[in-house]
């Protein structure tokens, strides 16, 4: 059952075949660290402003900086993982079909 997971449709294998040519670096610093990253920063610095104030946008006057500087750590350090994992199954699922369809 899991092996079927891994294997990629004909579609998948193209477009990963494309994704891959430009290599891992490219692929973890734009999906995973600009992709990934930056958008969970942006999303978890602006829910911790508005928790703070308990959602009332009304009492939110200032932005606090260093919650924003440890969640930008933390987003880059997460999207950079987040961009290895998704490279390396991605690369282990394109191996498993490639041998499969030979």
């Amino acid at each position: 059952m899991l092996s079927k997971l891994l294997e990629l449709s004909p579609t998948q294998l193209k477009n990963w075949e494309k994704i891959r040519v430009k290599g891992k670096a490219h692929f973890v610093l734009y999906r995973g660290v600009l992709g990934w990253g930056l958008y969970m920063f942006a999303v978890l610095t602006i829910f911790n402003h508005l928790q703070a104030v308990d959602f009332q946008l009304s009492e939110l006057k200032s932005i606090s900086l260093p919650t924003v500087f440890v969640n930008f750590i933390l987003c880059i350090i997460g999207g950079f993982v987040f961009g290895w994992v998704t490279w390396s199954s991605s690369e282990k699922s394109y191996r498993k079909s490639r041998t499969v369809k030979t």
